[in-house]
């Protein structure tokens, strides 16, 4: 829990030295997200994507699976630069005390390498994740999929975690460092991470109703069309809590690997 307090601290400390950099992370991550609904539903997708394994639907050729594949890739590669600037300002906050305020779109070299990495990360859990799918799995190897993703992935995930503020901070092979690392501290990386999410999940619950509230209250009014009052309220808190989020787990990397980088450090 103190591991978890003090990331969040990190973060709202690095927020209040970069409000620019944070403020347009938020509308670009907004925007992106109602976009993406827009164009799920003009590609002919519902939205939000529900993936059924009952065996009669979600085979791989679906044309809803593929549409939902195509948009979820080109989605994460698309906010993958929109989150870099944000992610690396707060691990050099953290690592090195630099506070650089600009706009989340004003990207440099060392972003767009970040990005690289985060592009890797998010894709490749994400076609995994839909390996069900896409394998076209069934009966008992669909449940054995099922549950060997998640259990491999809450144990690689906490060894790969130092590998971004290595890159933010300019490191070399952070792939190797990062699993050299974080070798006997899997438990507490997952633990600090689960908490801080969950904080993050609280935080959407306590934003969504009473924002969709007062767009429903503008709906009633007349003021906006019904049909529009829920998605925007959606997207708006969702961003609004994956900016919290991209700080807060960026702190705890950079204090992890400041702690773990230590020669006293447990080995």
């Amino acid at each position: 829990m103190t591991s978890a307090y003090r990331a969040l601290r990190a973060a709202f400390r690095a927020f209040a030295r970069m409000p620019l950099m944070v403020f347009t992370t938020f509308i670009l991550l907004s925007l992106l997200g109602i976009l993406s609904r827009v164009a799920a539903e003009w590609l002919g997708a519902p939205f939000p994507a529900l993936f059924p394994f009952d065996g009669s639907q979600g085979s791989v050729q679906d044309p809803f699976v593929m549409v939902h594949g195509i948009m979820t890739l080109l989605t994460n590669l698309v906010s993958a630069f929109f989150i870099a600037p944000l992610a690396v300002s707060v691990h050099r906050f953290v690592l090195m005390g630099e506070a650089r305020d600009k706009l989340a779109f004003d990207l440099s070299l060392l972003d767009v390498r970040f990005g690289i990495w985060v592009v890797v990360a998010s894709c490749i859990p994400e076609l995994l994740g839909d390996g069900q799918i896409l394998l076209n799995l069934r009966g008992a190897a669909s449940v054995i999929y099922g549950v060997a993703f998640p259990i491999s992935y809450i144990l690689v995930a906490p060894r790969l975690s130092l590998i971004f503020p290595l890159v933010a901070a300019g490191g070399t092979d952070p792939l190797k460092t990062s699993w050299t690392l974080t070798k006997h501290h899997v438990a507490r990386i997952a633990s600090v991470s689960f908490i801080i999410t969950m904080f993050g999940a609280l935080l959407f619950v306590l934003l969504y109703f009473p924002c969709r509230a007062g767009l429903h209250h503008l709906a009633q009014r007349g003021w906006i069309k019904p049909d529009i009052a829920t998605t925007p309220a959606l997207f708006i808190c969702v961003s609004a809590c994956s900016t919290l989020l991209i700080g807060a787990l960026a702190a705890m990397a950079s204090h992890f690997l400041l702690e773990y980088r230590k020669p006293n450090a447990a080995p």
